[in-house]
């Protein structure tokens, strides 16, 4: 990259697509900004429209592209999609990405080439592993949020996986010696640590897939199965990404991959588990397996519990929220298990009892306190959809399913409204925080700031849109998805796909 840019600044010739990869690294560093505390965090709104400047010079380089495909051309794609990813546009993403799958083969990056045998260099050489396995990761993810086939599969690559060392201490003949100190940190540990928790969401997802045709019992036994897998995962990283030490302690880019794996994580869980929330556990199952069942779905809600926690810390101080793609989908998820839980257990087909194993437990996971916090992710979702095309589908569908579980809620004839309000309160706040960036006080700790007089939520009528002739939401969705009284497993892909609906039609 140094040599492209030096090259560029003396008006030597550079491939266009060296280009683009320069001019999109630029966009995408537009779109952040860093705080006094060293946090990465939104940019401003002249931040993002330098970066749209960027990534339109960006696309006028990529149009000039001719000849054969380059691994120039692979990368400047790849930098495409993630601009695209993290300025709300998903399905041109998902185009570019399609294109860039279609070049990486061309240029056979998927393969393993060996520096003995390949007339590549090292470096280049661990550039097709890096990007290839980055490319497999983001596939992975890429199919699960917008319900779409994979298009690399684990089974038809031989490529290696990226090797553990610094980009200093790789040289074109191999790693520098010095580089081997035991114990040394690397920024490398992240990537590689992603890869493997996006090979265990694949092989996740490929069992769902047919796991519809198979017993109940082996819907529990699958979930039991990458759980520990995700286990052995969580316990093989280093200390300063497995949560050992606290993550205020890093340096902001540890920090940054600590955060980033631990929603990966509680992403997989949730993944892994949710499915068991559609079963009807009032019947009778044998002692075994009914436990198996409790354990599973306290994993589901935890992990449910600590995501929304997690994103709605990062949210209030504008910490990667709005332009970490994955996070909003994330939220999505984690808030809608919540309250399907709740309105599964309202209906008797949870055992209420899951969370009493001490007063902690029962205090803060019990139905009210689990639904406030899903309300409060709300609102920091909806914050999220005034530029955010994803959030304008998450919010009208969270917004039916806290409809609904208002109702469950104590008080049935008011907590509908109080729902929507709290979420309209919540966002109203949030966006104030976004507008007027708090300032630390003199005790180091950030607040949000007041909210403006006037702000504007995104209106959806779901009595109109969605429950017209229906009494809930949660009821019309899964209309189409009952077996024996159980929801199929079809329901979830379904759910996270869920088209906006006749009303904006």
């Amino acid at each position: 990259m140094h040599q492209w840019l030096k090259k560029i600044y003396d008006k030597s010739d550079v491939p266009v697509a060296a280009q683009a990869c320069i001019v999109l690294i630029f966009a995408s560093a537009s779109v952040f900004t860093v705080d006094s505390f060293g946090d990465t965090i939104d940019a401003s709104h002249q931040g993002w429209q330098s970066s749209e400047m960027y990534f339109k010079k960006a696309e006028s380089l990529l149009a000039k592209e001719t000849g054969p495909p380059r691994l120039e051309s692979v990368q400047a794609r790849f930098a495409a999609v993630q601009y695209l990813l993290a300025s709300s546009r998903p399905n041109k993403g998902l185009f570019t990405f399609g294109t860039m799958i279609q070049l990486m083969q061309a240029v056979g990056i998927h393969r393993r080439r060996s520096s003995g045998t390949s007339p590549l260099d090292s470096i280049t050489i661990e550039i097709h592993r890096r990007l290839f396995w980055c490319a497999f990761t983001m596939d992975k993810y890429l199919s699960i949020i917008m319900g779409r086939m994979p298009l690399l599969h684990i089974d038809e690559t031989n490529q290696t996986l990226p090797m553990v060392v610094n980009d200093e201490d790789l040289t074109s003949d191999g790693i520098r010696q010095q580089s081997s100190i035991t114990g040394r940190d690397c920024l490398l540990h992240a990537t590689l640590a992603l890869v493997e928790i996006g090979i265990i969401l694949a092989k996740a997802s490929q069992e769902q897939h047919r796991l519809p045709t198979t017993t109940d019992r082996s819907h529990v036994e699958a979930a039991v199965r990458r759980s520990g897998e995700i286990r052995d995962w969580h316990s093989k990283l280093t200390p300063i990404l497995s949560g050992a030490i606290h993550s205020s302690s890093l340096i902001p880019c540890f920090r940054r991959q600590h955060s980033v794996l631990t929603l990966a994580r509680l992403h997989a869980i949730m993944f892994i588990t949710r499915p068991l929330l559609l079963r009807d556990l009032s019947v009778g199952l044998p002692a075994t397996e009914a436990q198996q069942y409790r354990d599973q779905l306290r994993a589901c809600i935890f992990a449910a519990r600590d995501a929304i926690e997690m994103i709605n810390g990062s949210a209030r101080y504008r910490v990667l929220y709005p332009a970490f793609w994955f996070s909003q989908y994330i939220a999505f998820s984690a808030i809608s298990i919540i309250h399907i839980y709740i309105i599964q257990q309202s209906r008797q087909r949870i055992p209420t009892d899951l969370f009493t194993t001490n007063s902690t437990e029962s205090t803060t996971m019990n139905s009210k306190s689990l639904f406030q916090l899903a309300l409060e992710g709300q609102g920091h979702l909806a914050e999220a959809g005034v530029k955010s095309a994803p959030v304008w589908r998450y919010s009208p569908i969270l917004e039916g399913l806290s409809a609904e579980t208002g109702r469950c809620t104590a008080s049935q004839v008011t907590a509908t409204h109080e729902s929507r309000a709290s979420v309209a309160q919540t966002a109203q706040m949030s966006v104030a925080a976004n507008q007027h960036h708090s300032m630390p006080n003199s005790n180091n700790n950030r607040e949000p700031a007041s909210a403006p007089d006037h702000f504007a939520i995104p209106s959806f009528e779901l009595d109109a849109m969605w429950m017209n002739g229906h009494e809930s939401l949660f009821d019309d969705l899964i209309a189409d998805n009952m077996d024996n009284n159980n929801l199929t497993m079809d329901f979830w892909p379904q759910f996270d796909n869920l088209p906006i609906g006749c009303g904006f039609q």
